[in-house]
């Protein structure tokens, strides 16, 4: 899978809440064109442990049915951060 964008975190969470920017998110999320990063990965993670919320299996394996989970190097870390 190929991708245009780099999901991150805070727009998980945001779209798994169903808030005003998860929705902004969810086209981005849900077009198939998606990368999440391994250390978004472990972010979400330790935010679902912190908070005590019980679905991180489930949404792990939403997370990787709709984008690439790829592994975060020099190049990607660029190009993520120069997505505006």
């Amino acid at each position: 899978m190929s991708y245009r964008f780099v999901i991150d975190s805070y727009a998980w969470i945001e779209y798994f809440r169903g808030s005003s920017g998860g929705r902004r998110a969810r086209n981005y999320i849900e077009g198939r064109e998606a990368a999440t990063s391994g250390i978004s990965i472990a972010e979400l993670k330790e935010k679902y442990l912190r908070e005590g919320w019980r679905y991180f299996d489930a949404d792990l394996l939403f997370i990787n049915s709709v984008t690439t989970i790829i592994p975060v190097d020099k190049e990607v870390a660029v190009s993520a951060g120069s997505k505006f």
